[in-house]
């Protein structure tokens, strides 16, 4: 998944990504519990996750609340 653009209007703060067929959330509950994502996939998500704080940041922007 890649950040296309980060919008800010009336005080809100909106990440912009590509589409996606399902969320992180959709994948997460959708993985057996008995089962783990493997190494390959959970560095990325991690990587996304610190690309759109990255983003954030860069704008000076903090955030209170990140949900997948």
């Amino acid at each position: 998944m890649q950040l296309k653009d980060v919008v800010i209007k009336n005080k809100k703060l909106q990440l912009v990504f590509e589409h996606m067929e399902r969320d992180l959330k959709a994948l997460i509950d959708s993985t057996p519990k008995e089962s783990f994502l493997d190494k390959v996939t959970i560095k990325k998500i991690i990587y996304q996750i610190l690309k759109g704080i990255q983003a954030c940041h860069q704008r000076r922007i903090l955030h209170r609340d990140l949900k997948p």
